[in-house]
């Protein structure tokens, strides 16, 4: 049986592999797996601060394989899930800032992916207590780092990423901390509902159609379109 520290390094390997494929391609989907890499690292000293760091590890595995297998399927011309396919056509087209790759990718994987995963890992014991303290504290350790993750990202892509944010006075709900507790908070009630057979088709439709449904609005907005073509100037691969 594969220990909390070697699944979490497996699933840190994994995401390299992925990161230096699309940075070698310039290839947009590079943002989010950049976003994924760090936030995966903060689990490599967090083993104490959970109930239960087998299931995370588990679910940490689990949930990073939603998006590499989706990321996959893509590359290889087959059926990609309805949460991602959206994405992925936007931002490997090229035309897309850094912001909205980190957005977008974020988006689907914590309203699709999320709630999908713990319908998997299970989100109750063997005595069936609930799993929600250590889903909390996961939430706990990513809302923590989100401000220096934005900052790597912005370091790695476009050194002017936070100072076009604040002068477009964006407030994406899935990179702040008030937003992406919500988020996460919403996708733990999302799979409760996919468990139940009356809820499950019209639960799982909507978590498939958010995330292109966010891409088109988000698209159309002038400010949108402003800082996009703003952004292309500064942006940079390693």
């Amino acid at each position: 049986m594969d220990t909390y520290d070697q699944r979490i390094q497996q699933v840190l390997l994994n995401l390299l592999h992925y990161l230096e494929r699309y940075e070698k391609a310039r290839d947009g989907r590079a943002t989010f797996t950049y976003v994924y890499l760090l936030t995966t690292s903060l689990f490599v000293n967090a083993k104490d601060q959970f109930d239960d760091p087998y299931w995370v590890s588990r679910f940490v595995r689990e949930f990073s394989q939603e998006f590499i297998d989706a990321t996959e399927a893509y590359d290889n011309n087959e059926p990609v899930s309805n949460g991602w396919i959206e994405v992925f056509d936007t931002v490997t087209l090229k035309r897309t800032s850094v912001l909205e790759e980190m957005l977008y990718g974020m988006a689907s994987h914590m309203v699709h992916d999320l709630p999908v995963v713990l319908t998997k890992v299970g989100m109750t014991d063997h005595a069936k207590n609930s799993r929600i303290t250590d889903f909390d504290r996961i939430s706990d350790l990513l809302v923590s780092a989100i401000d220096l993750i934005q900052k790597e990202v912005a370091e790695r892509y476009n050194p002017f990423l936070g100072w076009l944010d604040r002068l477009t006075h964006r407030k994406d709900e899935f990179i702040t901390k008030n937003g992406m507790r919500i988020t996460r908070g919403i996708a733990w009630f999302n799979a409760n509902r996919l468990q139940d057979p009356i809820n499950y088709e019209k639960v799982k439709i909507k978590i498939e159609i958010f995330p292109g449904i966010l891409i088109r609005k988000s698209r159309k907005r002038f400010i949108v379109s402003l800082f996009r073509f703003v952004s292309s100037f500064s942006r940079r691969w390693p």
